[in-house]
């Protein structure tokens, strides 16, 4: 975060001298205060100098904005034989943030006049997800867990992050049945989210797992042995403890990630085309399930920064910046080139929604990186901005259609 006062950086926004550096400083500010009375002469100044009338106020300041962020964009692209400008990184939100934020604030000034209205959205809210997960027993009961938590640790037992006992050693060892621990014997517990859900859980041996939305991860109580493995359906972000004498396996899919402690992240939800593997810090090693079993099989080292697709037993490995593919841990959706169909999966994972889009968006890319935290419509309201799409919404059935 830049040094500069946010009434500078607005400023050099209204006369269009601002760099990127700053323009992300000046969403930042947006996206987590309030507009408050150290913009408010500014804002009122770019009133003043507007020679239209009060109702045309917003739209003339609200398409500047959109200009000078559109300008900042990468080149057109072509969807259909129609040249379209989409928006990258975080200038989709900062359009956003800028005009949600300029146009309520000409709003605060017209308002006691009754000059301008501001229009609510017409698709009713729907809130995002939150914590839920269920825990199922090596007998087959569920346990819904405290939303209120947002995690669980095994250790002499189950509890939660506040240290409140979920389940204690003794129903632990219960549990169990006295089969040894270790090996496939030892993938005896299941902690589940749903669609709308998130949690996480500290396994025995201190690594920490986030589970996303619609995911799965199994787990023993105890890692005894000489591999301390886990199964993973969804997408999961790991911070492996280290032990340089027992191997941390992680299977997903077909693919099997190999750590003695590093931070990745897996991508291995069972309706995608492939399992992608990012590497955050440390090293990983990443193959077949087949590898395992015959270890003449090569596996490919990743280094940080470094992602691996995975497909039908192939592995390709390409360069990214790690941080997108982990930002949903952090609260965010990062879409970096993504056809729009798969940016739809995740709203409807994490806001346990679906969308009938009939392909209809089968050929836009979409470039944005949009906060978890708010209500869909705001989602909506963002991608109906920048791309020939609007939306209807009927119960939790979202009718895509086109302008």
């Amino acid at each position: 975060m830049s040094k500069i006062p946010i009434t500078t950086l607005f400023q050099k926004y209204l006369n269009n001298q601002i760099n990127s550096e700053e323009l992300q400083d000046l969403l930042r500010y947006f996206e987590h205060s309030d507009v408050g009375d150290d913009l408010t002469p500014l804002i009122k100044q770019e009133l003043d100098r507007a020679d239209t009338q009060p109702d045309e106020l917003s739209k003339a300041i609200a398409d500047r904005a959109a200009q000078r962020i559109i300008a900042r964009t990468r080149p057109p692209r072509t969807v259909s034989g129609v040249s379209r400008r989409w928006t990258s990184g975080y200038w989709v939100r900062v359009a956003a943030a800028v005009l949600v934020v300029v146009t309520g604030s000409i709003y605060f000034f017209l308002k006691s006049t009754g000059g301008l209205q501001v229009p609510v959205a017409q698709l009713a809210d729907i809130a995002p997800g939150s914590n839920q997960a269920t825990l199922t027993l090596p007998d087959g009961r569920t346990i819904d867990l405290d939303t209120a938590q947002g995690g669980i640790v095994v250790a002499n037992g189950i509890k939660y992050v506040d240290g409140n006992k979920l389940i204690d050693n003794g129903q632990l060892a219960m549990d169990n049945g006295g089969k040894p621990q270790g090996g496939s014997a030892a993938i005896n517990y299941q902690l589940s989210t749903p669609k709308g859900g998130t949690y996480r859980v500290t396994l025995p041996d201190g690594t920490r797992v986030w589970l996303n939305a619609a995911s799965a991860l199994r787990y023993p109580a105890q890692f005894t042995g000489n591999t301390r493995e886990v199964e993973l359906d969804g997408e999961g972000y790991f911070e492996v403890a280290k032990d340089a004498h027992r191997p941390f396996l992680v299977k997903s899919n077909g693919q099997v990630v190999r750590v003695l402690g590093t931070v990745f992240n897996i991508n291995a939800y069972p309706d995608e085309a492939q399992v992608m593997t990012t590497l955050v810090e440390g090293a990983v090693a990443v193959g077949s399930n087949t590898a395992v079993a015959r270890a003449s099989l090569a596996f490919v080292t990743l280094k940080p920064g470094q992602q691996a697709a995975f497909k039908g037993g192939h592995i390709q490995v390409i360069t990214v910046d790690a941080s997108d593919y982990v930002a949903w841990k952090d609260g965010r959706f990062v879409f970096y080139n993504e056809p729009l169909p798969l940016v739809i999966k995740k709203l409807e994972r994490w806001y346990d929604v679906s969308f009938e889009h009939q392909e209809l968006a089968a050929g836009i890319e979409f470039w944005g990186s949009l906060s978890r935290n708010v209500m869909l419509s705001e989602i909506l309201e963002v991608i109906e901005l920048n791309t020939p799409l609007t939306f209807e919404r009927k119960g939790r059935r979202i009718i895509v259609n086109e302008k």
